[in-house]
């Protein structure tokens, strides 16, 4: 097998059509991701790598540049009984990379085969379980907000967008979830993230709950849409002095009554395993188990 860096967009154009069938893409979202791609590419914030046999491309990864990581923005490999072999030598790839330009960690966000646990950490890599978790509302589903009267619930606006990363970097400091992703670290990096990952914030549901104290936000649930049906918490989190307190929870039952107005059926998360306060919390109210996968980091010392 050989591994090449990706040029252009003709390096991987049709592993991106086996992509865009295995994710059930429309023809409309194929033209806007190939033509996000391919404009990245030329930019340089994406970078990525192939691998072919026998002329035969069997897998890539784009990875996302950033000035303090190098994260996975997406991989597809083809279904061969070299499949796992492949992603290993794409992770191996892109972490070199990263070395090579002096970034801290490079992050792989969802490698499906669990049993790779093992072989990743044998190379040096960091590998975390994690869950995707899923709530069918109830039909008779009936609203709670058990908040104390100090505490107000009011809703998400983009002037408040600042107030809210900060709250999110405290809530993640000496957190698992905090040194797991770095883009937690710091109001630029999550502003950043936030911004890629929702188009400018556009993505997020103009109801997703707040909690004020006064006039202090002290909890936060960003809320998106995945379709027409489910919902996705893109993040939930409350100040570590305001915890224990039934903000969780407010901020869980706001978004699902929110969600019961736009006769949305599903709410997504995901979440990790050792975080098990969050874990546990949500099994309890309700969400189950769609899948595991794991999120894999390397790390280096400059």
């Amino acid at each position: 097998m050989k591994i090449k860096q990706i040029k252009n967009y003709r390096d991987i154009r049709f592993l991106m059509k086996a992509y865009f069938k295995a994710n059930q893409m429309t023809k409309e979202a194929q033209k806007i991701m190939g033509e996000r791609i391919k404009n990245r590419l030329n930019e340089k914030d994406l970078i990525g790598f192939y691998i072919s046999k026998n002329r035969k491309r069997l897998g890539f990864t784009l990875c996302y540049v950033d000035y303090s990581h190098i994260e996975e923005y997406m991989h597809h490999i083809r279904k061969t009984e070299l499949e796992n072999e492949v992603l290993i030598m794409l992770l191996e790839a892109a972490a070199e990379k990263a070395k090579e330009l002096k970034r801290k960690i490079f992050q792989s966000f969802s490698v499906k085969n669990l049993h790779l646990k093992d072989t990743l950490e044998q190379k040096g890599f960091e590998v975390y379980p994690r869950a995707r978790m899923s709530y069918n509302i109830p039909k008779n589903y009936q609203p709670k907000n058990d908040l104390d009267v100090c505490y107000k619930l009011s809703n998400f606006t983009p002037y408040r967008m600042d107030k809210i990363i900060d709250v999110i970097v405290k809530a993640n400091q000496n957190h698992i979830d905090g040194d797991i992703f770095i883009q937690f670290s710091n109001h630029d990096n999550l502003k950043n993230f936030i911004s890629r990952s929702l188009g400018d914030f556009s993505r997020l549901r103009k109801d997703s709950p707040i909690i004020l104290y006064g006039d202090q936000i002290v909890g936060v649930n960003l809320v998106v849409m995945l379709d027409e049906q489910r919902a996705y918490i893109w993040d939930i989190s409350v100040l570590s002095n305001h915890q224990r307190k039934g903000l969780g929870k407010a901020l869980m039952y706001k978004a699902i009554e929110n969600c019961i107005l736009d006769n949305v059926s599903e709410i997504i998360l995901d979440v990790t395993i050792d975080n098990y306060k969050a874990f546990n919390f949500y099994n309890k109210h309700g969400y189950s188990e769609l899948n595991r996968y794991l999120t894999v980091l390397k790390r280096f010392t400059h």
